[in-house]
C-alpha cells in the first residue's frame, strides 16, 4: 500500500467519505534547480535555463498519470499536479499542461508572461535523454523519484524524505512568515492598538 493510500484509509476510518478525498502532488521546481546548482550539479537546457525542477514534475506527472491509466487509483479523483515555486515563464512554458501553477506575482505580472504561447500542452513532451541521464547521477534526485512503500529497490524512506533537503528549506519558508506574523499579532494586542 502506498503512501496516500495509507492516509486515505485513515480519513475513511474516521468517517471522510472516499469521494471527498483529493490528492496533490506539488513539485517545486526553482527549489530543485537551486539545490542541484549549490550541489554544483547546475544543470542547464541548451537555452542555458536550469531544468532540474521541469524535468522532475515532467517524470512525476507522466508516472502518476501510468499509474491512474493502469488503474492504480482507489479513489474517484486522479491526483491534481499543483505546480509550484516557479521561478520564470520558463517553467510555465515546459509545463502547459498541469493542473494548477502556483505563480508568483512577479512573473504573473511581467511582459514575458503576456506573450507566452499557450496554443499546445508542453507537459507532455518528452525529456532530452542526455540531460536526464545527468540529473540522475545525483543521488537524491534519482531516489527522489522513488518511493519505498511502492517497493521500489533504493527508494527513500519515511526518515529520509521528513529530512529530504528541499522538505527542510520547504518547511522553514512556510514556518518562518507564519512565525513572524504572530509575533506581529501579538504585538499589536499587546499594544493596546485598536480598529478604527
Amino acid at each position: 500500500m502506498r503512501r496516500f493510500e495509507i492516509g486515505i484509509q485513515k480519513a475513511q476510518e474516521s468517517g471522510l467519505e472516499n469521494d471527498k478525498i483529493k490528492m496533490c502532488i506539488s513539485p517545486f521546481l526553482g527549489r530543485w534547480d537551486d539545490f542541484l546548482a549549490r550541489e554544483g550539479n547546475d544543470i542547464k537546457d541548451y537555452q542555458g535555463n536550469p531544468i532540474a525542477g521541469i524535468y522532475f514534475a515532467k517524470l512525476l506527472q507522466k508516472r502518476y498519470l501510468a499509474e491512474i491509466e493502469q488503474g492504480g487509483y482507489s479513489f474517484s479523483h486522479r491526483p491534481q499536479i499543483i505546480t509550484a515555486s516557479i521561478r520564470n515563464t520558463n517553467h510555465i512554458q515546459h509545463l502547459l499542461g498541469a493542473d494548477i501553477f502556483a505563480i508568483p506575482p512577479t512573473v504573473l505580472s511581467s511582459a514575458e508572461f503576456a506573450l507566452l504561447p499557450i496554443e499546445k500542452r508542453t507537459t507532455d513532451e518528452p525529456v532530452a535523454d542526455e540531460l536526464l541521464a545527468r540529473l540522475l547521477e545525483n543521488e537524491l534526485f534519482a531516489r527522489s523519484m522513488k518511493d519505498m512503500i511502492s517497493f521500489e529497490e533504493g527508494g527513500l524512506t519515511l526518515y529520509e524524505i521528513d529530512h529530504h533537503p528541499l522538505v527542510v528549506e520547504g518547511n522553514f519558508k512556510f514556518i518562518q512568515p507564519y512565525k513572524e506574523l504572530l509575533e506581529l499579532i501579538e504585538k499589536v494586542l499587546t499594544s493596546g492598538f485598536t480598529l478604527p
